[in-house]
């Protein structure tokens, strides 16, 4: 019986892999203990769209007429389950491409949903507009956005990062550290004195001049640009834990063939000397990862090298009433790591 705060399915969003009902379906069967929804906000801006939704010829209409369906099957699926072992809670997760995406959101979620939505999954997927987590080329073009400058598009990351931190307060923040998700495939030359992003045809040889992925997120964070970047990182961890907000052990990272689950684990080490909350989330977005590298996670990354006493989740503070059109407020509830080992789903699993 584990938990999942961050969830999609292909029923809501364009690169889904697998129906809603079919993922919920084995949720109960699995006895998830607390289960979130979380589809995408939609967005502001047409600009914004992805491309798979600009050739299914979506637009931002489109978006909110489909997140307005979402909430409504949700909505039902949580009162046709509301005598389950599995708690389900209705969030969303808001794409903070800019600050007015940020504004926007807040109003959605304040306003125009509440009630309706139980908690935000705070997370950025676009710098300077771009998104950077959709494919290489996206990501580079990120990069040349934030003045042709690495060490530039990292601070402009967790720079907008805060800028969400500070006016939205998410109760999670999703997959903190995402740009080292194509950090991995990227071969942009740099200088690692200042960031630059050096010409491809440049043949100039200095110890200076190495490629982006021969280095990871903690690397840059911890070491080659620690004077510029760890007072940011260290800024945005410091506003989540003093918020009483909780940072989402996000497992899609080992599911993408990186190293450590979001956040990479000298994050997650920083994080959790700063007295920070962990949550456990698969960011799946289908049957085919519910649960991806949860073993994994478990025995690697929480038990051996984190080695947390406590995990999290989100538990409502009330009970809650099919027949009421609030729902009720959430709020974060530790677990013991000891009896977290010891839930029955780990079973499935000898």
């Amino acid at each position: 019986m584990p938990f999942s705060h961050h969830s999609h399915s292909k029923d809501y969003i364009g690169h889904g892999v697998g129906a809603l009902d079919e993922l919920v379906e084995n949720v109960l069967k699995q006895e998830f203990h607390t289960f979130c929804f979380s589809e995408h906000m939609p967005r502001l801006s047409s600009k914004y769209l992805y491309p798979e939704e600009i050739a299914a010829k979506n637009d931002t209409k489109f978006l909110k007429e489909q997140f307005e369906a979402y909430l409504n099957r949700v909505t039902s699926i949580k009162k046709d389950n509301k005598d389950s072992t599995t708690k389900f809670i209705i969030g969303t997760e808001c794409e903070c491409a800019d600050l007015s995406h940020i504004k926007y959101a807040k109003e959605i979620f304040n306003f125009q949903y509440s009630g309706r939505l139980q908690y935000l999954l705070g997370s950025v997927h676009h710098v300077n507009s771009v998104p950077i987590d959709y494919d290489i080329d996206t990501f580079e073009k990120a990069i040349i956005n934030s003045n042709n400058n690495f060490l530039q598009f990292l601070k402009d990351y967790f720079n907008l990062q805060y800028e969400m931190l500070i006016e939205l307060k998410p109760k999670i923040v999703g997959h903190f550290d995402l740009p080292g998700l194509l950090m991995k495939d990227c071969t942009l030359k740099i200088d690692k004195q200042d960031g630059k992003v050096l010409d491809t045809m440049s043949f100039e040889k200095s110890s200076s001049i190495v490629r982006v992925n021969d280095y990871d997120i903690d690397d840059y964070i911890f070491d080659i640009f620690k004077e510029q970047l760890l007072p940011l990182v260290q800024r945005n961890m410091k506003f989540i834990v003093d918020s009483n907000l909780a940072l989402e052990i996000n497992t899609s990272g080992l599911r993408k063939q990186l190293k450590y689950p979001y956040p990479s684990i000298k994050l997650a080490l920083y994080f959790k000397k700063l007295g920070g909350k962990f949550v456990l989330s698969d960011d799946s977005h289908g049957l085919s990862h519910l649960g991806t590298n949860y073993v994994k996670c478990k025995e690697k990354y929480i038990n051996s090298e984190l080695q947390l006493e406590k995990i999290y989740y989100l538990q409502e503070k009330s009970t809650y009433d099919p027949n009421s059109d609030t729902l009720p407020d959430v709020e974060l509830v530790s677990m013991d790591i000891e009896k977290f080992n010891n839930l029955s789903y780990w079973n499935n699993f000898k």
